[in-house]
């Protein structure tokens, strides 16, 4: 539904432990979403990202 709606820019609630497992979870919202996650952003503990889609295709 977040990749079908085109969405810029995203704010997701209750992210907690992207940040776990070498990022495993960012990196796969990476690529089911289509979006880059800030994962210099992320802490342990913190439940909130905000995704964003690039002006330029992700490699």
């Amino acid at each position: 539904m977040i990749r079908a709606s085109g969405a810029h820019i995203v704010l997701l609630q209750e992210a907690a432990g992207w940040c776990e497992h070498n990022f495993q979870q960012a990196a796969r919202a990476e690529r089911d979403l289509g979006m880059q996650v800030p994962w210099d952003a992320l802490e342990p503990g913190q439940s909130t990202t905000m995704p964003i889609r690039p002006l330029w295709p992700l490699r």
